[in-house]
C-alpha cells in the first residue's frame, strides 16, 4: 500500500477491512477508496497515517451499511493536508450520527464533487452532526453539503463564518426535519440569492422557516435561520432535541469528558424540567450519545 494515489475496487460482499497493517505514509489520496462496498460494518483504521492524505472525496460513497460505529476511528484522523471531501458519505443510509468537530481543515477548499454531490449528500437517516470547529477560511464551496439529508435535526455549525464569493448552493435543500443550526456568525456572501434553504420546512432560528425565504440572506443568526449556541451545551441540546415532537425518540449528541455514571445523573436532573427520560447510553471515545424519549 504504497502508491501515491491509492484507489481500488473492493468486492461489495466485504464486510470487514482491516488497514492499520497497511503503509499509508506516502499515499495522498484515498479517493474512492471504499466507494460501494454495500456491506460494509467495520473497518479498523485507527492506526492509518493520513497525514499527507489530499483528496477524501466519494471514500465511503454508497456504503450503504455504514454506521457511526464503523467509522469512528476516523474522527482522529490527520487531516491537517486535507482539501477535498465531497461525496465521502454519499448514500450512507445507516449513517446517523457523526463527529468530526476534531478535524484539523485549514486546508480544505470544496466539500462538494465536480459533480455536485456534497459530502453528505443523501444521508437520509443522519440526525445529528458537529462541525463546530472546523476553520473554512480556505473553502470556496459549501454547495450540497446537507442535500436530501431528510432526517437531519440538528447541525452545529459554530464558528463556521463564510463571507465573499463562496458557493453555498443548496446547502440544506430537502432538509425537512432540520430544527436548529447552531452558528454564532453572519455570513456575509456576496450573492445572498443563492438557494439554501428550500424544504427546510421545521426550520427555526431567529425566525421561523417560510417558504419564501430560502436564500443565503437568511444565513445568520439575527433575521435568518441560524441559532446562537447557549453557554450550557448540555441544557442547549435537550431544548433542541424536545422541540422536535412530545413523542419522539431522537439521539442526544454531546462531547465533554465526563464520566459515564455521573454524566447520566446529571444529565437525568436537567431532563426533569423538560419531561424527557433517558432510555439508553451510547458512549464513543470522548463522544457521548443519549437517547431521550419525551414521556
Amino acid at each position: 500500500f504504497s502508491p501515491a494515489y491509492y484507489s481500488t475496487t473492493i468486492p461489495s460482499r466485504v464486510a470487514t477491512i482491516y488497514m492499520n497493517n497497511l503503509n499509508t505514509t506516502n499515499v495522498n489520496s484515498f479517493y474512492r477508496l471504499f466507494r460501494d462496498c454495500v456491506n460494509l460494518t467495520r473497518l479498523e483504521c485507527d492506526k492509518v497515517n493520513t497525514t499527507n492524505v489530499t483528496n477524501f472525496e466519494d471514500m465511503f460513497y454508497n456504503c450503504k451499511s455504514l454506521n457511526f460505529s464503523t467509522v469512528k476511528s476516523i474522527c482522529d484522523w490527520d487531516t491537517s493536508s486535507l482539501v477535498s471531501c465531497g461525496g465521502m458519505f454519499y448514500g450512507c443510509i445507516n449513517l446517523e450520527f457523526i463527529d468530526l468537530s476534531k478535524w484539523n481543515t485549514i486546508n480544505l477548499t470544496s466539500i462538494c464533487t465536480l459533480q455536485n454531490i456534497g459530502m453528505f449528500t443523501g444521508c437520509v437517516m443522519l440526525k445529528a452532526i458537529d462541525l463546530s470547529n472546523w476553520d473554512i477560511s480556505s473553502l470556496n464551496t459549501a454547495d450540497n453539503l446537507f442535500y436530501a439529508c431528510a432526517g437531519l435535526t440538528v447541525v452545529d455549525l459554530t464558528n463556521w463564518n463564510l463571507s465573499g464569493n463562496i458557493s453555498v448552493s443548496n446547502m440544506f435543500t430537502g432538509c425537512s426535519s432540520l430544527v436548529t443550526i447552531f452558528c454564532q456568525h453572519d455570513w456575509s456572501l456576496l450573492d445572498e440569492t443563492q438557494g439554501m434553504f428550500t424544504d427546510c420546512s421545521n426550520l427555526v432560528g431567529a425566525i421561523r422557516y417560510s417558504s419564501s425565504k430560502t436564500t443565503a440572506a437568511y444565513a445568520n443568526p439575527s433575521t435568518g435561520y441560524f441559532t446562537i449556541q447557549s453557554t450550557n451545551k448540555l441544557l442547549k441540546a435537550i431544548v433542541s432535541w424536545t422541540k422536535i415532537s412530545e413523542k419522539y425518540c431522537q439521539y442526544v449528541v454531546f462531547t465533554g469528558d465526563e464520566n459515564a455514571a455521573d454524566f447520566s445523573s446529571y444529565i437525568m436532573n436537567l431532563c426533569a424540567d423538560y419531561e424527557v427520560e433517558i432510555t439508553s447510553v451510547y458512549v464513543a471515545g470522548d463522544c457521548y450519545r443519549r437517547r431521550f424519549e419525551n414521556v
